[in-house]
């Protein structure tokens, strides 16, 4: 298949194949934890940094959990963006931090320590204030 976005990158792509999914453009990744019925924005990330520690971390496909999920990571095409893909432009992620787990959908990947290392050190890294 002809790739229709000239901007698709590494990011993209490991995203992409591991998840299933069809991303012209990521440049925004915002990890959430439910909050009662809210959901509170805990930090966001840097794509390439991301897709980079997911690609060096990917154990292989798994089923999903049935318990929910630690945190929900959203892939996102920024407004800015949009108009250099017409890709997907959002999927939201569950990430099972205890399990090192994450599913798009039913495409769920075990991942190793790395992920799950990072982002506590991105989170910790973070005010909360």
């Amino acid at each position: 298949m002809e790739d229709s976005t000239p901007l698709r990158s590494q990011t993209e792509s490991v995203i992409n194949e591991t998840f299933n999914t069809e991303f012209g453009v990521i440049d925004q990744i915002i990890v959430q934890r439910k909050n009662g019925e809210d959901f509170k924005t805990l930090t966001v990330l840097n794509s390439t940094d991301f897709a980079e520690k997911i690609n060096s971390s990917l154990v292989g496909d798994t089923d999903q959990p049935e318990s929910d999920p630690d945190y929900y990571v959203t892939f996102k095409t920024s407004e800015s963006m949009k108009e250099y893909s017409k890709d997907q432009s959002i999927a939201e992620m569950s990430y099972y931090q205890s399990l090192n787990i994450m599913c798009y959908e039913e495409n769920c990947v075990e991942l190793n320590n790395g992920v799950h290392e990072w982002i506590d050190d991105e989170l910790n890294g973070k005010d909360d204030s």
